[in-house]
């Protein structure tokens, strides 16, 4: 390498470069990659070839990410360098450089490109893109499980932390249950996890947890913010201990102003965020609904997920961690930032949906055939300025396209309401596959209105692995959604099926340094417990 090229220019890469990938897999006089298969609770990575010295002046990353007492470390058999983090992979420190600096010497640098595909071998060898990040998981019921079951998907050690009762999810009603008592509503958000329990009310239990943030790279809760306090947790006592800890936190309302302490549950948060308000008719005495799904908690998992992957991606670069902060009213406000803008831009109220959109006219909507099976229809033939003709000679309303009501677009939102009173009764003079069948003929938008079993044992998801298939030891087969979103080179996997309350208790103990004797103590005082085998 040549030594008198600045540091800064050899280390700063993308990770989304695929140079020479099929070249570096044909050099076999580079050094390989291989599993340690005695690595503690994690897949840790050796290198074959140049192993430098770690007492030869080579510096250790201090706080997340260090590797099990026994397990060995992981060294930069590229540079020389021993620094450890992101779960165990290199730190590279970083002197000041100002932006024009940077700018100009990053391009058509032959050794970044080096550096670029020595990374390139490296991600070839992970369980996933997270593979090595320790995640300490202080959430529950769904929102934060759903999170961390995306990192630990992607790859992640996932710590799920329960108290001495476990997680309030694991008791839901209504969504039948598993061999073992499990809910499959719980199920649903918690695999590629492993069981902690507890008692963080005792001071061992505390320092247990503590234990844990220090080798974390992520902590999480969804705690409301006077609670954190309470513990003992904020980011600020966390980040003392553990400079480089991502902490993400997900509250109800956010940490400031007058509805932080609010209890944080989806409905009340669809409720303030002005989703309820958008849902049924204008004028039904039936009043609003809200969604048929936990959207607030679904949503704002993937944002807290998205925000924790930025971090790590910043403390690449950085070094330190940062505090990660989203809440369920700010996740429900960015599944309507159209309407959002609206209310901001022009102070108008923005009215109800009815069955379908709160600006477009009919047949933008739901509709309800003669077999009483419902489909949607979004749009008219895009691009197409016969649209409107079109469709109203298939449903056998030609008619329509000379009534100055509905015969330009502008008309038919401003008489939306008479719209919608004449075309509801044409809609049901055929059944919904048929009417699907006519209208997709002519290149209108519109679909079978599924129910959620029928959508579940579709076909079409199969066939894009929307369906993860785990092989559970103690439930059997199980059948869940998969991981929504797909990786070409270091995809998400299902590793570890949903574990049992408390099924790993003893081994995360141990991993953290405490002997057998005195995790056995700490079970018979009843500060932690361990599922019995």
């Amino acid at each position: 390498m040549d030594t008198a090229t600045p540091r800064h220019r050899r280390r700063r890469a993308t990770p989304h470069v695929r140079r020479r990938h099929d070249a570096i897999r044909r050099d076999e006089s580079r050094p390989r990659c291989v599993g340690r298969p005695e690595a503690v609770g994690r897949r840790a990575v050796r290198f074959q070839g140049r192993i430098p010295d770690p007492s030869s002046g080579g510096r250790r990353g201090v706080g997340a990410g260090s590797l099990p007492a026994g397990s060995g470390h992981r060294p930069d058999c590229r540079s020389g360098r021993d620094d450890v983090g992101l779960g165990g992979r290199r730190v590279y420190r970083r002197r000041k450089v100002t932006s024009r600096h940077r700018r100009s010497t990053r391009r058509n640098d032959p050794e970044r490109r080096l550096h670029t595909d020595n990374r390139l071998e490296e991600a070839m060898t992970m369980a996933g893109p997270l593979d090595g990040i320790v995640v300490a998981d202080m959430t529950h019921i769904f929102a934060g499980p759903s999170c961390t079951m995306y990192l630990g998907d992607l790859g992640a050690d996932v710590i799920k932390i329960e108290n001495l009762n476990g997680d309030r999810y694991r008791r839901a009603g209504g969504a039948g249950h598993a061999v073992g008592g499990d809910p499959f509503n719980f199920m649903g958000v918690n695999r590629n996890k492993r069981s902690l329990s507890v008692d963080m009310r005792s001071a061992k239990g505390m320092e247990l947890v503590m234990r844990l943030v220090k080798r974390a790279d992520v902590f999480i809760n969804n705690f409301r913010p006077r609670t954190v306090e309470a513990m003992g947790m904020t980011y600020e006592q966390l980040a003392e201990l553990n400079p480089r800890l991502v902490y993400c936190s997900i509250s109800g309302f956010g940490h400031e102003g007058p509805y932080k302490d609010w209890p944080g549950q989806d409905l009340q948060a669809q409720a303030m965020a002005g989703l309820v308000s958008l849902t049924g008719f204008r004028g039904d005495p039936r009043g609003s609904v809200p969604a048929g799904a936990s959207v607030g908690d679904a949503v704002t998992g993937i944002l807290a997920t998205l925000g924790i992957v930025s971090a790590l991606y910043a403390r690449y670069e950085t070094g330190r961690g940062q505090r990660v902060d989203t809440s369920l009213l700010a996740g429900i406000m960015a599944l309507h930032p159209d309407y959002m803008g609206m209310a901001l831009g022009t102070g108008w109220e923005v009215p109800k949906a009815g069955p379908g959109n709160s600006l477009s006219p009919p047949p933008y909507g739901v509709w309800t055939a003669k077999d009483g099976k419902e489909l949607a229809i979004s749009g008219i033939a895009s691009g197409n300025p016969n649209a409107w003709d079109d469709f109203c000679e298939r449903i056998g309303m030609p008619e329509l396209t000379q009534d100055s009501r509905f015969n330009t677009g502008e008309q038919r939102a401003v008489n939306r309401e008479e719209l919608r009173q004449v075309l509801g009764p044409a809609m049901l003079k055929r059944n919904r596959d048929e009417w699907v069948t006519e209208l997709q003929k002519g290149a209108h938008w519109v679909c079978p209105v599924k129910s959620v079993l029928e959508i579940a044992n579709d076909e079409h998801l199969v066939e894009n692995d929307m369906i993860a298939e785990i092989d559970d030891p103690l439930r059997g087969p199980i059948r869940q959604l998969n991981t929504p979103f797909k990786l070409s080179e270091t995809p998400p996997s299902v590793r570890y099926p949903v574990p049992s309350f408390a099924e790993h208790s003893r081994e995360i103990a141990e991993w953290l340094g405490y002997s057998s004797s005195e995790v056995s103590e700490l079970i018979e005082d009843g500060v932690m417990k361990q599922r019995a085998e």
